[in-house]
């Protein structure tokens, strides 16, 4: 199926797995059928890349991205946690649309529930010191996340505190 797809595209996409797929030469009708029935993952970490091939542009499949991205059970069934959402909400170029991105900070919130509760007390120790201003990624060039280890630490603090109300979180 794979070799006659790359021979051949006709109206309707193969029905393969999504990196086979974004390795042929896909119309912007293509990306729209991706869109429409991509996993919640395969949604999450293609936003700029529907973006670039005008999935946005039709409001009926922008509404079911945003509405993937939001979906209890599917973000439960990922096992997504808060972090993956805050690196997709940051990378998300500015002109993906907002219900999109609010998609992705309601995403945020419901995925706290992913976060174990941990009983007893519990203190967090968050490093604010400059050299937690550096990407989390370490300097990789185009592939510099824009996500900091201090945005890291600070989020993983508030899921925990979410999570486990007398937690204390102790900046030092």
């Amino acid at each position: 199926v794979f070799e006659k797809a790359k021979r051949q595209l006709g109206e309707y996409l193969p029905d393969l797995p999504y990196p086979l797929l974004s390795g042929l030469p896909l119309q912007d009708k293509h990306w729209k059928d991706i869109a429409r029935n991509a996993s919640w993952q395969v949604t999450r970490m293609s936003l700029n890349s529907f973006l670039r091939h005008g999935v946005f542009e039709d409001k009926d499949v922008t509404s079911i991205v945003a509405n993937r991205l939001k979906n209890p059970q599917a973000i439960k069934r990922a096992r997504v946690l808060p972090y993956q959402l805050l690196n997709a909400w940051m990378q998300c170029a500015d002109d993906v649309p907002v219900v999109v991105r609010e998609a992705l900070q309601d995403a945020m919130e419901i995925a706290i529930s992913n976060v174990p509760f941990m009983a007893g007390n519990i203190a967090i120790g968050v490093d604010v010191s400059g050299s937690m201003m550096s990407p989390v990624t370490g300097s990789r060039g185009s592939a510099t996340s824009k996500v900091t280890c201090l945005h890291a630490a600070a989020l993983f603090a508030a899921a925990i505190l979410r999570r486990n109300r007398q937690a204390q979180i102790l900046p030092f």
